[in-house]
Formats: C-alpha cells, sequence, structure tokens
C-alpha cells in the first residue's frame, strides 16, 4: 500500500488587485511530496509517529504542516492513533510543562 504525504508551505508572495491594492499573499501551496510505501501495521505506525514529529516541530511556523492526501488514511491518522498518541509528554517532549 503506498501512502502519499505533502507538504505544505506558506508562499509569501506579493499580489496587486485590480484597484491597485498591494497586499502579500501567505496561502499554504504544496512544496513537497513524499511516497511511503507501507507494508505491515508497524510501518503504518511508523510513518503516522514521524509526521506527527515533523508536525509537532512545525508548531509555530504559521501554514507549515505535513498532510496525507488519501482522506481515509487522515481520518486514521486523526482518529484512533492521535487519541493513543497525542499525549503531554509527546507534545512536550522533555520540555517544562508549568
Amino acid at each position: 500500500m503506498k501512502i502519499v504525504v505533502q507538504y505544505w508551505n506558506p508562499q509569501s508572495k506579493s499580489v496587486v488587485t485590480e484597484s491597485g491594492f498591494r497586499y502579500l499573499d501567505t496561502s499554504s501551496v504544496v512544496t513537497e511530496t513524499e511516497e511511503h510505501e507501507i507494508e505491515t501495521p508497524e510501518d503504518k505506525e511508523a510513518l503516522f509517529q514521524t509526521i506527527y514529529h515533523r508536525n509537532n516541530s512545525l508548531r509555530y511556523c504559521n501554514g507549515s504542516y505535513w498532510k496525507f492526501v488519501d482522506k481515509a488514511i487522515e481520518n486514521e491518522y486523526y482518529g484512533a492513533f492521535m487519541r493513543k498518541y497525542n499525549t503531554i509528554s509527546n507534545y512536550y517532549g522533555n520540555g517544562v510543562v508549568d
């Protein structure tokens, strides 16, 4: 089974409207795509953990994130996996939580 993951990042592009108003468009666009070959449930769990840690490292980067292309895989990730894996210690790592 192949699972495709996309990296979304803000484009930060200057745009001029018809009326002459200039603004910075920071909407996210796909900048990288990865395909992962999954053969066992352990492989899928490892991929979910990798994506979790990648997204966790981007938590302060507005508009940057990794996303699954297949909605069924995304639902599985946000459903069963996140309920089990998204704990205080995994979120903060070795940091101190006040």
